[in-house]
């Protein structure tokens, strides 16, 4: 197949090459020309700057051979437009002898969105860990005996934000230190572990430990979908891409709500939900170990062959930004320390997203998320967990919804009308269950 991809490349760009120079020249017959006279012993005038604009072909010192013949001996021909022989810095660094033109458009996204898909699957899993006791917790709770210990029944949902708030610590870390690849591997193995421990528990501490290694590991791969995204994404699609992490955490959510749903003529139920989850934290644990490793994590270890292959697998081409060659210190030392983060003007930077995010957990949100099924049941809601599963689904929308327009209509409207309508509907529920 990559033999097929490459022979068509060098088939368009022959097409190309064979139409009219910047002079008006066609590139054969300036060749045939040529030729002739280095025949005479004498060049004609303007043909050699034409030549060196027209096809170059690796490897070969001359430009008289016919775009006819280089197909004939399978000789790949790039355009010069950025450099002898298309040639990069990165990749003569690398040792690379042919660079190929990346892909644009749909087929750039198509090329790029199993890999995509793949970091996604820890995105869900955040989401699936997050909402799964929201409908199972009256229930499990009964199975293993802390029906009436409210105490104990909130370290079985709050244990997963201490494992995802200890993963988010050391996962920063262990991403730049292992790469995007093998973190995925690491993070999946508490998630498994996990996930196991909570389907068998019979005992409050067995839950408890379960639910803490599956924050760990939900906390490892909140650290790693993001930057893998970011990285491997087009960058004409990046901020698109990048925005269905959030999407498949909301998904997440709204799954675990709708395996809830047999709940209510299953009361042991919940095992079963438990279990699922070990199905997609496998998935990624596998195919971590296929999808390619992050082109500019490889260049900044020192692996310039290796980023190069990986860049040639995500795009089909690649050029110095992509591998972050033209960062500063060619990529190999660009770690920065916090004293430089939390100073000058970053302090402020940093202090605004830090705030931000602290009020946008400070709105109720992870209560509606944790406890609606408990809310909707008191309120005398036949089927909460149904209930929970529409609001589940009302978020999924507004994500999606948020996503198409976050460009046109920009962040900070959309993050101050969401606030601003978050603040009255809870002023307007607050004054009705105050009036008599």
């Amino acid at each position: 197949m990559n033999s097929i991809t490459a022979r068509s490349s060098t088939l368009t760009q022959l097409h190309r090459a064979c139409h009219l120079t910047p002079r008006g020249k066609s590139i054969v017959a300036l060749s045939a020309r040529r030729s002739q006279a280095v025949g005479r012993g004498r060049e004609e005038p303007g043909t050699s700057v034409h030549m060196r604009r027209g096809v170059t072909v690796a490897g070969l010192g001359h430009h008289s051979m016919a775009p006819a013949e280089l197909v004939k001996r399978n000789v790949p021909a790039t355009t010069t437009r950025k450099g002898v022989a298309g040639r990069t810095h990165a990749a003569a660094a690398a040792g690379d002898s042919e660079v190929c033109s990346k892909l644009e458009g749909t087929e750039a996204i198509v090329k790029v969105m199993p890999y995509v898909a793949t970091s996604l699957l820890g995105a869900f899993l955040f989401g699936y860990h997050v909402g799964i006791v929201n409908g199972a917790l009256q229930f499990l709770a009964a199975d293993i005996g802390i029906a009436t210990n409210t105490f104990l029944q909130g370290l079985v949902v709050s244990m997963t934000l201490a494992g995802a708030f200890l993963g988010a610590v050391v996962g920063g870390s262990m991403n730049d230190a292992y790469g995007r690849c093998r973190s995925f591997q690491l993070s999946s193995v508490p998630l498994v572990v996990g996930g196991l421990m909570c389907a068998f528990a019979n005992t409050a501490n067995f839950m408890i430990v379960g639910r803490l290694l599956c924050g760990l590991g939900i906390g490892l791969t909140s650290c790693v979908v993001p930057v893998y995204i970011s990285e491997v994404a087009p960058t004409a699609v990046r901020g698109a891409l990048g925005s269905f992490n959030q999407l498949c955490i909301c998904v997440g959510i709204f799954a675990a709500l709708l395996a809830g749903l047999p709940l209510a003529n299953n009361p042991s139920w919940w095992r079963q939900m438990f279990m699922m989850s070990v199905v997609p934290a496998g998935l990624l644990g596998v195919l971590a170990a296929i999808i390619p490793e992050s082109p500019r994590w490889l260049y900044k270890q020192g692996d310039k062959a290796g980023a190069v292959a990986a860049a040639k697998r995500l795009w089909g081409g690649y050029d110095d930004s992509d591998l972050g060659a033209d960062e500063e210190g060619g990529g190999q030392g660009g770690d920065v320390s916090w004293p430089k983060v939390l100073s000058g003007s970053n302090l402020k930077l940093v202090s605004i997203g830090f705030f931000l995010f602290m009020l946008q957990q400070m709105t109720g949100v992870n209560a509606v998320v944790y406890f609606s099924s408990s809310v909707f049941r008191e309120a005398g809601v036949v089927n909460d967990v149904a209930a929970s599963a529409a609001v589940a689904l009302v978020n999924v929308l507004a994500t999606v919804l948020s996503g198409s327009v976050i460009d046109k209509l920009g962040r900070k409207p959309l993050m101050t009308g969401s606030l601003i309508g978050m603040a009255v509907s809870m002023l307007t529920e607050w004054r009705r269950c105050k009036a008599p």
